[in-house]
């Protein structure tokens, strides 16, 4: 199919997929509030039980973890998605192919992790840290797993599992954690309540899955190979760009575990919108790698403008929400241990913001074949953070760790959305961004008021502009909820 002929045929197809990936944004945006609620209050009780010098040691121990497991996700289990997206048919041998090549992979990374631990204790100056290591790496094999089945149910579209089984990896989490609080809390006991809910998030999504096991995977295999190797090269470069500050802080600062403890408390705060955010690049891979193998350009470009349009309706608001009082909100969360922290929270909000949208812009890039150029993209982000990043530790601590970002993202952005256009054509729809965006700046105006306004009605006044004044300029209203049922969807005439 053409692109020219995408265009001639029914609505309703074009509608009946963009509703499907509505409804599957939404499965997932709805299960995140509940993800979120479970998750971050497991990371709020862990730092006030911890503080700021003990929580520091837990949270780059994870950061290090977590960098390890992001990267293979990018790898098969995103080369599983697009592929089971893309067969037609019961495309069996895909699914048990990715199920043991990633088991594979990731296990494989345990070894190297475990090896790896004395030299990552010298490294970041962590006493003990040989033993915190491996016991972190346990959760690698499980990981492993997780991520396989998650591909799994993402290439068939099955967007309520994938989102259920976020929030019981999040709410058994918390119950670990409150066990902990119940009896005995100490770093290597948070570690084990880490793996052992990526084992509960498992099972959960075993129910079900009917693997043939007789089925033949080997020439799969192959493909999810050859895919995947540019993926994990990818996804080395993405996932470094949001823990490599963090690590470059350590290493120059170890002496000063406090200010490492604070960026680790304001980072995982400015991170939840980012995490709600990018669940809809879980729904883009598949969607866009479906409508690139039809040639249905047409339908690519309806996915990015409502990505772009989602991403700043609900970025925004969340920006204000956690940026509005700052400090008040630092030490309401962790309590006053770690005041001082809100001009770090302010900063690292926006720059993960931006990283947030170069994650759904590379998914794009990536569902339409060109992991390369994301690849190139990506390295590029890394070679101007690592230099930058140091300069500004040097100079300003844990603040500039974070402002680097905020420096570096925005051009990288910049060249993804140019990329974007190169391959599909497609733009943002000019008015729904001058919309939104003259709403959040509208939404801004309470912060100036005097200081005396208690914080609940400054934020209830400012986000009661923000949804007038996008009602006002008709860019929400009825017709967000029609396109759930199949009606006209939101394109501009570029």
């Amino acid at each position: 199919m053409t692109e020219k002929e995408s265009t001639t045929q029914p609505d309703t197809a074009v509608q009946t997929s963009i509703g499907r990936a509505a409804r599957g944004s939404i499965f997932l945006m709805l299960a995140q509030p509940s993800y979120f609620l479970f998750g971050y209050l497991a990371v709020v009780l862990l730092a006030r039980a911890l503080g700021p010098e003990n929580y520091a040691v837990y949270g780059v121990i994870l950061s290090v973890l977590v960098w390890v497991e992001q990267v293979g996700r990018f790898g098969i289990p995103s080369a599983a998605a697009k592929m089971i997206a893309e067969v037609s048919g019961k495309p069996r041998g895909v699914e048990k192919g990715s199920l043991l090549l990633n088991l594979s992979f990731y296990s494989a990374l345990f070894f190297l992790f475990w090896t790896l631990a004395p030299f990552l204790e010298r490294w970041f100056s962590i006493e003990g840290g040989t033993y915190l290591f491996r016991l972190a790496a346990i959760d690698l094999p499980l990981f492993g797993a997780y991520t396989a089945l998650q591909a799994i149910h993402q290439g068939h579209h099955r967007f309520l599992r994938l989102a259920l089984s976020n929030v019981v990896y999040a709410g058994s989490k918390f119950v670990g954690i409150l066990l902990l609080l119940a009896t005995w809390i100490t770093v290597p006991l948070a570690l084990v309540v880490n793996f052992m809910t990526t084992l509960l998030a498992v099972l959960f999504l075993l129910p079900g899955l009917r693997l043939n096991w007789k089925s033949q995977w080997t020439e799969s295999g192959r493909a999810l190979l050859l895919f995947s190797a540019p993926m994990l090269l990818y996804s080395v470069f993405l996932v470094l760009s949001g823990t490599v500050n963090l690590w470059i802080l350590q290493i120059m600062r170890p002496g000063d575990q406090t200010g490492v403890g604070l960026y680790v408390a304001a980072w995982n705060i400015a991170k939840v919108p980012a995490f709600a955010l990018v669940a809809g690049s879980a729904v883009l891979i598949p969607s866009v790698s479906q409508a690139a193998a039809n040639r249905d350009f047409g339908l690519v470009r309806i996915y990015f403008q409502q990505s772009v349009r989602f991403f700043l309706l609900l970025f925004l608001p969340a920006v204000f929400v956690l940026s509005a009082r700052p400090e008040e909100l630092m030490r309401l969360v962790y309590s006053g241990k770690y005041s001082g922290a809100g001009s770090l929270l302010v900063v690292l909000l926006v720059a993960e913001g931006f990283l947030t949208m170069g994650v759904v812009l590379g998914s794009i890039i990536i569902a339409v074949g060109k992991v390369r150029k994301a690849t190139i993209l990506a390295a590029l982000s890394i070679f101007i953070t690592i230099p930058l990043t140091i300069a500004f530790v040097g100079r300003w601590g844990a603040l500039g760790a974070a402002a680097s970002g905020l420096v570096v993202q925005p051009l990288i952005l910049g060249l993804l959305f140019q990329a974007v256009r190169t391959e599909t054509n497609a733009l943002p729809n000019l008015r729904s961004v001058l919309n939104i965006a003259a709403a959040g700046a509208l939404m801004f105006a309470p912060v100036l008021l005097p200081t005396g306004i208690p914080w609940p009605l400054l934020l209830l006044a400012g986000l009661f502009l923000y949804a007038g004044a996008l009602w006002f300029l008709g860019e929400v209203g009825l017709k967000d909820i029609e396109i759930l049922r199949r009606r006209e969807p939101r394109v501009s005439e570029s």
